[in-house]
Parts: C-alpha cells; sequence; structure tokens
C-alpha cells in the first residue's frame, strides 16, 4: 500500500511492474484510493 503524490506513485507503479533485472513480474495490482493521509513513513510488513 503506497499513499503520496500521483506522479510519484505511478514511477512506484511502473518500477514494480519492470522488478529487478532477473526477475519477471506477473502482475502489479492497482486500486486507486482516495488521498487519508494516514500513512506518513515507510515499512516492510510479512
Amino acid at each position: 500500500m503506497a499513499e503520496g503524490d500521483e506522479d510519484r506513485l505511478k514511477d512506484l507503479i511502473a518500477w514494480a511492474n519492470r522488478g529487478p533485472s532477473a526477475a519477471r513480474v506477473e502482475r502489479v495490482d492497482i486500486r486507486w484510493r482516495s488521498f487519508t493521509g494516514e500513512y506518513f513513513d515507510f515499512r516492510i510488513v510479512d
């Protein structure tokens, strides 16, 4: 889940679709929602 400037989010989506050089990305699910301001940092959650 990510929240922020739309152009930056589109950059993130493009990066996620490319993946690492040795990877094959099959699908990235995107669901646009209204900005809530709930997220202010970055964490990787298992």
